[in-house]
């Protein structure tokens, strides 16, 4: 029994022991089966991880190369934006722009002249019309072409350019055989729109050269006064002021020899010697000054007059090579200490060779100094209205506060017979910044033009003219009539001229009512022979109109019932001639029965 219980035991812990061992056989295999999925899913991460960084790694790749794609776009399209030129016309002005709105190139209204190019071939390009004109030596920056446009089976083009230049070209090219076509130039005359700035001398340069004047030297003797007299006698004198100049006095002296006895020795006498004398002081006006007669003239033979200075300059001015000299003058009226000349050549550049010559030469010891004023190459001029530069005067002073060595900006007031006119000059060296700011002293003088909303005959009459008068004192804007286009020009800040166009509509709405009166059809006859020329020549032709048909009478304008007071005075004149009329008709009926 003990030994079956033993064997039962030993079987048990048998049992127990294979369970165990199967338990961890298990164990062992499931770990050996994790770590196995463990070591996949780590080599599957892995190469995921690996997959990923070659994707990334080749969008890196891909979006750098777009980039740098993108960046040599970018860079070409930057360089195709810097060669873009932008041509527009700014109050008949042409004005060339570059990248940034840079202004290239400047062509103002005066100096431009249209050409038109007829009978070119329907394959002429741009390029090949322009050339027309820069084989002839023009410069291409000094061109535009406007259009092109199809004309009975040929192409005409409209070609801008500098008036001097394009006319001369145009009159030699006329005829010429292009293409087996013989092409037509014709010069148009330019049209100008608003106001523009005249110019002043477009033709010529001046270079004025001033100097003082050689002052003069004289000697005043005094054969009645002892020598201490004398001296103090040139104590009073000296630096006192006459003709403008401070003169020096100083005591001198002068040996007188005895021509009976050479041998004697000399006398010397005393004088006063008064110099830095103007130009302008005559000996009687010296003699009075001195207190004695006996004046005379001292000649210093190193001194230059005026007339020496003048011919040495002028001798000057002829030995520079290719000088472009066309006169050379002294002013007529002569200034206080200051004589002045004006020499004025065909070119700028002569012009500016002549004064830098003029900075750099020596004379001579006792050559004075000279002053030198160089005109500048563009110069141009508008006049205004006195009321229409005080609307705009504080848009005037913002313009005039541009200064530069480029260009000035100048206003004066004259009086003139129409009235006070206030005078704007523009004036630089630098051609493309004058031209822009000519062009916006033109867009500023040429005032805001109003539609026809804002326009009504009855503004060309002396009573519309007053109603546009009024404005100027109740809203500080200057209304100007413009009669070829049959509108106002407004000039002053935005908020008043905004205030004056209210104004104007309301004159226009009240001006623009009408009535309509009928007539009896026996009284047409006499309307039409003396009633309606009569209202017409009192209230205007566009305010009173008469309809044979419908036997009306229309009356417009802004004072109808001065209209209707007038039209009544005619009909109580027609009804008197018909009374009368019937009495005379009636007297003869009497008398024939």
């Amino acid at each position: 029994m003990s030994a079956d219980l033993a064997l039962s035991r030993v079987r048990e812990q048998a049992e127990i022991a294979r369970k165990e061992r199967e338990e961890a056989s298990r164990e062992q295999a499931g770990k050996e089966s994790s770590d196995k999925e463990l070591r996949e899913a780590v080599h599957s991460a892995r190469e995921c991880i690996t997959a990923a960084r070659r994707e990334l790694q080749s969008q890196l790749v891909e979006a750098t190369d777009r980039e740098r794609i993108a960046k040599c776009r970018r860079q070409e399209e930057w360089a195709r934006d810097s060669t873009v030129t932008i041509q527009r016309f700014v109050h008949n002005s042409f004005v060339k722009f570059g990248a940034g709105l840079v202004v290239q190139n400047a062509m103002c209204g005066f100096e431009a002249s249209p050409i038109l190019v007829k009978n070119l071939p329907m394959d002429a390009t741009s390029k090949e019309i322009i050339d027309l004109f820069i084989q002839q030596g023009i410069k291409q920056d000094d061109l535009a072409l406007l259009h092109i446009e199809d004309i009975d089976g040929c192409q005409q083009a409209t070609v801008l350019g500098n008036a001097t230049d394009v006319n001369a070209v145009a009159v030699g090219l006329n005829g010429i055989e292009f293409r087996d076509h013989h092409l037509e130039f014709v010069v148009c005359k330019g049209n100008s729109e608003g106001r523009t700035m005249g110019a002043s001398n477009r033709n010529s340069y001046h270079l004025t050269i001033s100097w003082r004047p050689t002052f003069l030297i004289m000697i005043a003797r005094y054969a009645h006064l002892e020598i201490w007299e004398i001296g103090q006698k040139a104590r009073e004198l000296n630096r006192r002021f006459l003709d403008g100049q401070h003169i020096r006095a100083e005591l001198d002296w002068e040996k007188e020899w005895d021509v009976c006895d050479s041998d004697a020795p000399p006398i010397e006498r005393a004088r006063i010697k008064i110099s830095r004398i103007s130009s302008a002081t005559t000996i009687q006006k010296m003699k009075n000054f001195a207190g004695t007669q006996d004046v005379k003239i001292s000649k210093d033979p190193f001194s230059y007059t005026s007339n020496d200075v003048f011919s040495v300059l002028h001798s000057h001015f002829r030995s520079l090579p290719n000088s472009t000299l066309r006169s050379f003058t002294l002013e007529n009226k002569p200034r206080l200490n200051t004589v002045s000349a004006k020499a004025v050549f065909g070119t700028y550049e002569g012009a500016q060779i002549a004064c830098d010559s003029l900075k750099a030469r020596a004379f001579g010891g006792n050559f004075p100094p000279l002053r030198l004023f160089l005109s500048d190459p563009y110069r141009f001029i508008i006049t205004l209205d006195e009321k229409q530069y005080i609307s705009q005067r504080n848009q005037w002073i913002d313009l005039c506060e541009y200064r530069g060595r480029e260009v000035k900006i100048q206003v004066k007031t004259i009086d003139k017979a129409g009235g006070r006119k206030v005078i704007v000059s523009l004036a630089g060296c630098d051609k493309q910044a004058v031209g822009a700011l000519k062009v916006r002293i033109e867009n500023l003088a040429g005032g805001q033009r109003l539609d026809a909303a804002h326009w009504h005959p009855a503004f060309k009459s002396s009573k519309g003219q007053d109603f546009l008068d009024s404005l100027y004192e109740k809203t500080g804007i200057y209304v100007w009539r413009n009669r070829k286009r049959d509108c106002l020009v407004v000039f002053g800040r935005s908020d008043m001229i905004e205030d004056a166009k209210l104004r104007i509509r309301e004159e226009v709405k009240r001006i623009s009512s009408e009535q309509t009166i009928p007539l009896q059809k026996r009284a047409l006859g006499f309307f039409i022979r003396e009633g309606l020329p009569h209202m017409q020549a009192l209230l205007g032709e566009e305010n009173v109109a008469l309809d044979a048909r419908s036997s009306v009478i229309v009356l417009r304008g802004a004072d109808l019932e001065e209209a209707r007071h007038h039209l009544s005075q005619l009909m109580d004149k027609f009804l008197d001639q018909v009374s009368y009329s019937t009495v005379i008709s009636n007297r003869k009926l009497d008398g024939h029965l």
